[in-house]
């Protein structure tokens, strides 16, 4: 699930999603199974179709030949004969359906109460029998609740129920993604996006545009030193990588650019351990000694100072 209060992003961030999805794209930098991409849009259809074509166009995809399908109307899944009949049309679809969004829960939820949980598991229910009888993995679109914007609104069934858990916030220009829960593996870490404006042409006279969410500088960097190792990374090192693009951008000056960009390493592994990464004080350690065997940090005499590598990929 993906949640966020109204605004933050949060069907930028699922469409993005879907559509990498679609054309068999990395998303942030990690592989995905290309296939069919169902997005059950129960709310702003009418800017869904402005946001494929902007992102096509950034991504320099072919529109006509993503198997990406956006149905025409919301899905009262706690109503039977609406569920079967999307299973019904899904069936009809080309093969490889992989992934389907529901967008967003409270448009799609149908006649009942949201803090009931005997209608949220109904809807859980629903939802989970969409997955058994089409095989793909289904994520829905959450709105946080008036009083509490840290958590999801509703009933508490949902989030018992969920695979992964993932929380949308704005941010100046962008929005950043945060990993909440996630069932029998460790949370990845904090992912910034930024917004690029893209011009879609003219109409009557009034200029198109409309927005694609790309990775933000710090992202970007991430990405490149991620990729640069064949072997997949703990929890550990991606938060090290964080960190350590995080104190570049912070200690780095343009105007001296041959001075070593130097912190104090008590302030690395106080970062490691403070949210949102909490990683335990000995971990923290080891991966402070992965990125430097690697590279990506060197540590003169051993002493009180880390130094920025030859490793690391320095942000644009």
């Amino acid at each position: 699930m993906t949640y966020g209060p109204s605004g933050a992003g949060k069907s930028f961030h699922t469409l993005d999603k879907g559509l990498h999805i679609a054309a068999g794209i990395p998303f942030q930098g990690r592989p995905v199974k290309q296939g069919v991409v169902v997005y059950v849009a129960g709310e702003g259809r009418a800017g869904i179709n402005k946001r494929i074509r902007a992102w096509c166009e950034f991504h320099e995809v072919d529109i006509a030949s993503l198997q990406f399908y956006v149905t025409r109307q919301s899905v009262p899944f706690l109503e039977p004969t609406p569920t079967e009949t999307l299973v019904e049309l899904i069936a009809k679809l080309p093969t490889g359906l992989v992934y389907v969004c529901v967008d967003t829960l409270n448009r799609n939820f149908g006649d009942g109460d949201e803090n009931s949980t005997k209608d949220m598991s109904a809807f859980v229910d629903a939802l989970d029998q969409l997955r058994v009888k089409t095989g793909a993995c289904v994520e829905v679109v959450h709105h946080t609740g008036k009083g509490e914007a840290q958590t999801a609104r509703g009933s508490s069934s949902l989030r018992a129920a969920l695979d992964t858990e993932v929380s949308v916030k704005a941010t100046a220009g962008g929005f950043k993604v945060v990993c909440t829960k996630q069932k029998d593996a460790e949370p990845f870490p904090e992912i910034l996006f930024e917004f690029k404006e893209i011009d879609l042409g003219e109409r009557e006279g009034e200029r198109i545009t409309s927005l694609v969410p790309v990775p933000g500088a710090m992202a970007e960097a991430t990405s490149a030193m991620l990729a640069t190792h064949t072997q997949k990374l703990t929890r550990s090192r991606e938060a090290a990588v964080e960190v350590i693009t995080d104190l570049w951008r912070e200690v780095y000056s343009p105007e001296d650019m041959r001075k070593p960009v130097r912190f104090e390493h008590v302030d690395f592994i106080a970062r490691m351990r403070a949210d949102p990464y909490r990683i335990p004080k000995q971990t923290a350690a080891d991966a402070r000694d992965w990125a430097v065997k690697e590279s990506l940090l060197l540590w003169p005499s051993r002493g009180r100072e880390l130094e920025i590598g030859p490793g690391f990929n320095t942000p644009e």
